[in-house]
């Protein structure tokens, strides 16, 4: 069964408000890098990975 990706939680759509986003810190940066290893949120890892790649 493939899982749905969640509404809007795609890398082009995250992308399009990047600079209207609001920064976050090393321990949301921590809880973020977490998931990555988490194969429930598979569908969600390329909007982490882009988070981590913009953070401020």
């Amino acid at each position: 069964m493939t899982k749905s990706q969640p509404y809007r939680m795609d890398v082009v759509t995250y992308l399009d408000y990047v600079t209207s986003g609001l920064s976050f810190g090393e321990e949301q940066c921590l809880k973020l890098e977490q998931l990555l290893a988490l194969p429930d949120y598979e569908t969600t890892h390329p909007v982490i990975r882009e988070l981590l790649r913009h953070r401020n």
